[in-house]
């Protein structure tokens, strides 16, 4: 029965259980001796020499490679030595004194074998055992070393992940702040700053909703030759998925990647958190390979949140401004007193008899902005007026709708509010032309009571 065993890094042949390569020297020394036999020893097999040198043999197998090797060497070499070679029954001996003579040695041999084989393998099972606590010290070695490895791994990416998380929220903080302003277009300066800050995109854009139509306010890193849209409107499945479905766009997404159609990498709509109203979109073109990731886009919504937020309380601190006074100084009234104003202001007049009227403004600014630049037109407007109208009239804003500013004027005849209106206009180019922020201007006039006392003259109010 020939198998093959593996031992260490070597791949062993076992001929009932014994190694091939043993039995081939085994052989290979017996066919030595016996050649060495027949060429000086006189064919006897060295029967009459002690010790037998097969006795080689058997020590030699039976200390390096065991009990079954050695029985088998002793096996062959009783083979070699008695096979065809039994010495003859002496006269008077008997046949068992015979048996035990031809026999003592093999016997021997074997008993010898039996011997040294254990005693080799209870060698070989202590210098197992201590290989295997060998490797299981290497391994613990080992596992104790990786181990180590790992926590200097995770403490220095918790220290780096610490030192970058601080780093952000003081950048975050800062950021925030380039955005938390008081007008809307201030918060526009302030986007870039933001975005640049939690994300460093290499290009983005914001857009504003307007009659149905994203448009592209802003817009940092594009370059001529982009095919970049500054208009998303109704006809873009972009338009459609922010405006509609309000979702944030991901190029990861390949449901998403077919709404962005070439125009990004990232959407997500700008709402007002007060009324759910959609006030844009933010939109990062480019962005390092890298950075594209959970983290980034966590990130990227929190941008969202926080712009809309931002626009929200801009707009809010706006109307608020519009509804209490325009001017720093508090010389134009809010639109939310006019009418009572009027109503009273014509009772009055009627009451007493005297003329009132009513002289309507419109004056369109070339320069659009927030309410820090129209409180600056205004002042110049309010001066304006103070060289024109008389100091009795009440000024109130009336943005928002069709008229821009209303006077009421007390005893002041429509004509004179006429000629008072024209010689406003008048002015108003003047300032125009000198650089102001004016556009196209208009005037009516209103009366309120025509009276029957004396009228104003013009001259009253030149300057």
């Amino acid at each position: 029965m020939i198998s093959r065993a593996l031992g260490g890094s070597q791949d062993h042949r076992y001929l009932c259980g014994v190694r091939s390569t043993a039995i081939i020297e085994i052989f290979a020394f017996l066919a030595a001796m016996l050649l060495l036999d027949w060429g000086i020893g006189g064919g006897s097999r060295f029967a009459d020499v002690s010790p037998h040198p097969f006795w080689i043999i058997v020590l030699l197998a039976s200390s390096y490679y065991g009990t079954s090797t050695g029985l088998a060497a002793a096996a062959l070499s009783a083979g070699a030595l008695l096979i065809g070679n039994l010495p003859e029954q002496g006269f008077g001996e008997d046949h068992s004194a015979w048996l035990l003579r031809i026999s003592a040695e093999p016997v021997l041999w074997a008993i010898t074998a039996v011997t040294l084989g254990e005693i080799h393998s209870r060698q070989q099972r202590v210098r197992d055992e201590l290989k295997h606590e060998r490797d299981q010290a290497r391994e613990a070695a080992l596992s104790i070393t990786q181990a180590y490895e790992n926590l200097t791994r995770i403490t220095r990416d918790l220290e780096v992940r610490v030192a970058s998380q601080a780093q952000t929220i003081h950048t975050t903080y800062l950021a925030s702040r380039a955005i938390d302003q008081q007008t809307g277009d201030d918060v526009l300066a302030g986007v870039a700053d933001f975005i640049q800050s939690i994300m460093a995109p290499k290009k983005f854009s914001l857009f504003l909703l307007n009659n149905d139509v994203l448009e592209m306010i802003t817009a940092e890193g594009w370059v001529q030759g982009d095919t970049l849209r500054t208009e998303i409107d109704k006809a873009s499945p972009l338009y459609e998925e922010i405006v509609s479905h309000r979702r944030i766009l991901t190029i990861t997404d390949p449901k998403h990647e077919t709404s962005l159609a070439g125009q990004g990498l990232l959407a997500g709509p700008l709402v007002n958190a007060e009324t759910n109203q959609l006030i844009g979109m933010l939109k990062i073109e480019e962005l390092k390979f890298a950075d594209l990731n959970p983290s980034t886009l966590h990130n990227f919504q929190l941008a969202c949140d926080w712009i809309g937020m931002s626009f929200t309380r801009a707009r809010r601190v706006e109307q608020f401004v519009e509804s209490l006074c325009v001017d720093s100084v508090g010389q134009i009234l809010p639109a939310t007193l006019f009418d009572r104003q009027r109503a009273l202001f014509a009772e009055r007049s009627q009451r007493s008899d005297y003329n009132a009227s009513v002289l309507f403004l419109r004056i369109e600014s070339q320069a659009s902005g927030g309410s820090h630049r129209r409180a600056t037109i205004d002042r110049a407007i309010q001066h304006i007026a103070d060289r024109v109208l008389p100091s009795s009239g009440l000024r109130f804003s009336l943005r928002g709708t069709q008229w821009d500013y209303a006077i009421l004027l007390p005893d002041v005849h429509s004509t004179l509010a006429n000629d008072l209106g024209q010689r406003f206009m008048n002015l108003l180019k003047e300032e125009s032309n000198r650089g102001g922020q004016f556009g196209e201007a208009s005037y009516l006039v209103e009366t309120v009571h025509q009276g029957s006392l004396p009228r104003a003259d013009l001259k009253e109010y030149a300057a």
